[in-house]
């Protein structure tokens, strides 16, 4: 409710709303990271789960002290690496697939 609050004035204090964006990240991301642990632990490597963490911290701790149109593309930035390793594990699963298709196929 707040958020949409914040859209519809004008923003006074650039620090509050990206902390809002910070906290809105931080829900993704350990939304994203559960579904790491819990369903893509055996496909993933830990490079990627360690990057995918380390991402999220890069965004809390580097880009919550800067100004509001920098948030905005550290904002773009967490996302677009969030997609990129999901893309990354989705192809490993097609790899994965394909390969158990071809020993089914064999025997």
């Amino acid at each position: 409710m707040m958020f949409f609050e914040l859209k519809t004035q004008k923003i006074r204090n650039p620090k509050m709303y990206g902390l809002i964006l910070s906290l809105l990240i931080i829900i993704v991301v350990f939304f994203c990271l559960s579904l790491y642990f819990l369903i893509f632990i055996i496909f993933f490597s830990i490079r990627d789960i360690l990057l995918f963490i380390g991402t999220a911290f890069m965004y809390i701790f580097f880009c919550c002290n800067k100004k509001w149109l920098q948030s905005i593309d550290c904002f773009f930035l967490t996302i677009s690496s969030i997609f990129s390793s999901f893309l990354e594990g989705i192809r490993r699963l097609r790899k994965i697939y394909k390969r158990s298709l071809t020993k089914i196929n064999d025997k």
